[in-house]
């Protein structure tokens, strides 16, 4: 009877039993079963609920007890586990991730289940499986999962083959997420990827190895890039605090770039197509971060040693990022293959600092960074080597915001220009100290400190060059340089120019080219000039300065030669396109010497023209109020041709001895040459007074023509005559050579009192200066009533007397008093 009741109310009796044994809050809403022989139990249905999962159990049968085996079995046709979504109650005790640590009851049935429909409110779809117990400890899963287990000794451990496509389609964020991979990668063929995972959990720990090999293909615009990824995954997670340590020590990824058509053709024989990336220290996850100390980028067939070493890496959750890193390259500039530049030199860059990331800003700061290359050369020049130490700070983020500073010094040494620039260039070393920074408003400012010590070409040589530059360039282009320039000395040959010093000031637009430039440039000895400039043409100004500015250089040309007084300005402009300039020259007022010659108060305002076949000036008028030989020269007035850079004298005239005289078309290029020099009404007192003789006086005035020819060993004048234009006077007294000469020849007293009708003379000089003059008189002594004709031969050296009468005047009166008189009565 009392089986009979048992049997009756067994799902009662069932539900009683095992609701002592749930956890709280779970119930059994169904159960359907039966007992049958063996023993067997005949599940038909099972429903046990709980706040967060749902279980049910359809046709089952469980051999409790069958002699002809060691183990029971528990067969289930269809098992159905529902994950449902529940929200946390206030207050409620946190839920372990810890596993439990549980043995397997010895008596375990052996279970099989022909269909396991599992879902969960994270899952897209459910999963269907089949599981099968295969020994007390080992477990085979099947179907949307293939896995097998076995649980030793509280570790549950197994293997997983699996796809990254099964875990996307069961994520509605994943796919969401990744949906803009499609069009970058080979994402049907990348997501099939088959994947071999090993696992072992025990307690609180995770331990899992996938194995994987990974061909993405990266469509970048012009750039494809082939990546591959081959080896073991090795990661350890600790719950419940999710820490997890990732070994990719044997998962390297390689990169081909052979088919980006970025990469210049310049750089192909550096051979950078191919890139490994290695993490050679183990990856932690650690509280909302993603840690390691060790990431390293090769370029294997550019150079055998990490090119990229990233160190105290921190990922967050959050995307901020922190990471130190260190760049380390050599290469042969010969690999940079450009016909026109033909570099050449070996090449070693290296760099460290730090990179931060905080929302959406980034910084990137160098600790210190480098430059070296050895023997660089282009096809233009060479040097010994070349240094740069610089430092650095970037900073960006997502709204193309961009901040950017740059500090160094650069060092060149031995540099020296090839014969492809015409004369060569040396220089024995450039000292750059330079800083770039580039703001928010997208502008650019650069200062740069230039020191040269010496620059040598040709015959010429710059002594201690410095330039200072700032510049600015804008985010339209437009370019804005302000400068100085300061030079020691320069020097060709012999001659030099000290203490120059530039002042500059450029305007540009970068993209239109357009430039407009201001610069002025000051000398030591005060000589200064201003150049401007556009793109198309250049004007360079001298405005009115001192003549005596010019003194230095002027007399490293011709030592004889001493700027005095008077101011001069001159004018140049042209085009860049042609070699046509024109140009103005003013000279006011000017004074020099030549040795001991004077010129005073020169005037000259005239236009020039120089192109390819040199200097251009056409009749310009210059006017001198005195050039001093020993005997002034007055109001001088000269025109003046220069073709092609070779000058002609078309006419010279002004006041000479109380007369004038003129010369015409005489060439200064060194030819043979005759012109005539013809003088008239020369005063003869004037000519006696130069003897300065007492006693001698004479009336009158003489002209004629004097053939003066150049480039001849023959003579300065030859054939030249002189006569009187018309009756003259003279009279001998009390000159005591005369007297003496007298005394000897009395017939000589005829010429002490003399009308002349007629007194010519016929002029030779030679190039020593040796004057001959052949004297001849004719004319009446009216005290003795007495006709004379005299011919007299008077030899003397002009150029002696010259000096003489040059040395008399300046021991008399300097010439800068004279000037200074003369500048005093301009100015009444």
């Amino acid at each position: 009877m009392t089986l009979l009741s048992g049997y009756v109310f067994r799902v009662s009796l069932a539900k009683w039993v095992i609701a002592d044994s749930l956890p709280k809050g779970a119930q059994v809403t169904c159960l359907e079963f039966d007992l049958g022989l063996s023993p067997t139990l005949s599940i038909n249905e099972l429903c046990l609920n709980t706040q967060s999962v749902d279980i049910e159990i359809h046709n089952a049968s469980w051999f409790l007890d069958n002699w002809r085996r060691k183990t029971s079995r528990l067969n289930i046709d269809k098992l159905r586990i529902n994950h449902k979504n529940t929200d946390t109650q206030v207050g409620a005790a946190p839920v372990s991730l810890e596993l439990p640590n549980i043995a397997l009851p010895a008596s375990l049935p052996r279970i099989t289940i022909k269909s396991l429909n599992l879902q969960s409110y994270f899952l897209q779809q459910p999963l269907e499986l089949a599981l099968k117990q295969r020994s007390a400890s080992n477990f085979m899963l099947s179907g949307d999962v293939n896995a097998t287990a076995d649980y030793i000794d509280g570790t549950l451990q197994g293997t997983i083959n699996w796809t990254p496509s099964r875990v996307i389609e069961q994520s509605q964020l994943l796919q969401e997420k990744t949906q803009f991979l499609h069009q970058r990668l080979n994402w049907q063929a990348l997501i099939n990827t088959k994947i071999d995972s090993q696992f072992a959990m025990a307690g609180n720990r995770i331990e899992t190895s996938h194995s994987l090999h990974i061909k993405p293909q990266v469509k970048l615009e012009s750039c494809p890039i082939s990546v591959e990824a081959k080896g073991k995954l090795l990661i350890d997670l600790t719950l419940p605090n999710f820490e997890a340590r990732i070994d990719a020590s044997d998962f390297p990824i390689s990169a081909d770039l052979a088919e980006c058509q970025l990469i210049p053709a310049q750089l192909k024989d550096l051979k950078i197509a191919t890139a490994l990336l290695t993490a050679t220290q183990p990856l932690i996850i650690k509280g909302n971060a993603l840690l390691t100390s060790s990431v390293e980028l090769f370029l294997p067939e550019f150079q055998l040693n990490p090119i990229v070493t990233l160190s105290a890496i921190e990922l967050g959750f959050d995307q901020s990022l922190s990471l130190d890193y260190a760049f380390d390259l050599a290469a042969s500039l010969a690999d940079l293959r450009n016909d026109k530049l033909a570099l050449n030199g070996e090449v070693a860059i290296n760099s460290n600092g730090k990179l931060t990331k905080n929302d959406n800003n980034w910084t990137m700061v160098s600790g210190s960074a480098e430059m070296q290359v050895s023997a660089p050369a282009t096809r233009w020049a060479i040097a010994d080597s070349l240094t740069n130490s610089f430092n650095y700070r970037v900073s960006f983020s997502n709204t193309d915001k961009l901040d950017l500073s740059l500090s160094g010094r650069q060092h060149i040494s031995g540099i020296k220009t090839t014969s492809q620039l015409g004369s060569i260039i040396q220089l024995s070393e450039i000292k750059t100290d330079w800083q770039m920074s580039n703001s928010a408003a997208k502008t650019w400012q650069i200062k740069l400190i230039n020191k040269i010590p010496d620059v040598i070409f040709a015959q010429t040589k710059l002594v201690k060059l410095i330039n200072t530059s700032d510049i600015i360039i804008k985010a339209d282009s437009g370019l804005q340089l302000t400068g100085q320039s300061t030079l020691e000395s320069i020097g060709y040959t012999d001659k030099k120019l000290n203490k120059l010093t530039f002042e500059h000031e450029l305007s540009a637009n970068l993209s239109t080219m357009k430039t407009a430039g201001k610069h002025s440039l000051q000398l030591g000895s005060g000589l200064s000039m201003q150049i401007n400039h556009t793109e198309k043409d250049v004007k360079v100004l001298m405005a009115e300065q001192q003549i005596k500015s010019l003194h230095n250089l002027v007399n490293q040309f011709n030592s004889k030669v001493q700027l005095l007084a008077g101011t001069f300005s001159s004018e140049l402009s042209g085009t860049f396109s042609s070699s046509n300039y024109s140009g103005t020259l003013k000279l006011t007022d000017t004074s020099l010497t030549y040795d001991d010659f004077e010129v005073l108060f020169l005037q000259l305002n005239e236009g020039f023209s120089f192109n390819s076949a040199g200097l251009q000036l056409s009749r310009g008028k210059i006017n001198i109020e005195e050039i001093n030989v020993g005997i002034p020269i007055r109001k001088v007035a000269l025109i003046v041709d220069i073709v092609d850079s070779v000058a002609k004298l078309e006419s010279a005239e002004g006041e000479l001895i109380g007369g004038t005289f003129k010369v015409t078309n005489l060439w200064f290029d060194g030819r043979k040459q005759r012109t005539n020099i013809s003088v008239s009404s020369l005063d003869l007192a004037d000519i006696a007074a130069l003897q300065k003789q007492q006693g001698i006086q004479v009336t009158g005035e003489m002209s004629g023509i004097l053939p003066f020819q150049l480039g001849s060993e023959n003579g300065i004048i030859q054939h030249g005559m002189l006569a009187s234009d018309g009756p003259g006077k003279l009279k001998i007294q009390d000159n005591a050579a005369f007297d003496l000469i007298k005394n000897q020849q009395k017939e000589l007293s005829f010429l002490q009192n003399v009308e002349y009708r007629k007194l010519s003379s016929k002029v030779e000089l030679a190039s020593d200066g040796w004057l001959d003059l052949e004297l001849s008189i004719a004319g009446r002594n009216p005290e003795k009533e007495q006709e004379v004709i005299f011919n007299y031969g008077h030899k003397e050296n002009i150029f002696t007397l010259l000096k003489s009468l040059r040395i008399t005047g300046s021991i008399q009166d300097s010439i800068e008093k004279r000037i200074e008189k003369r500048y005093l009565e301009k100015g009444k």
